[in-house]
């Protein structure tokens, strides 16, 4: 059986990413808003997807909150139980994330500013 899926939409919250295991592999959870249809029939659905490792950290350094992305990998059922009741969720496991919609630039802390002493300049 197929099991392969590929959204396209906008990034709805910053990418979370947290190190689990004795290895520590990273792990990136985010949420892509998918729209389809126009006007009255427009249908947006809110998919939670997840990356793993170099592909989490690369989610991570390249996508924040409103960014664009083609999103390509597996549909999953993630299962738990809260307050004594089951719950379930269906997650899209990214094997492959593309930029998509405008030119991605590396997200990196603000440069400090130096000030320079006005003085010493000859002119």
């Amino acid at each position: 059986m197929l099991n392969n899926a590929t959204l396209q939409g906008n990034l709805v919250r910053d990418v979370e990413l947290k190190h689990i295991g004795d290895k520590g592999t990273a792990l990136a959870t985010y949420t892509i808003a998918c729209s389809n249809g126009k006007g009255d029939y427009e249908n947006t659905v809110f998919m939670d997807c997840k990356s793993w490792g170099k592909n989490a950290e690369f989610v991570k350094n390249y996508f924040e909150k409103g960014s664009q992305m083609l999103a390509t990998g597996t549909l999953e059922q993630e299962n738990w139980e809260k307050d004594g009741q089951k719950r379930s969720k269906i997650v899209l496991s990214v094997m492959k994330a593309d930029f998509c919609g405008g030119k991605a630039k590396p997200k990196s802390e603000p440069v400090a500013s130096i000030p320079v002493p006005t003085a010493d300049i000859p002119f």
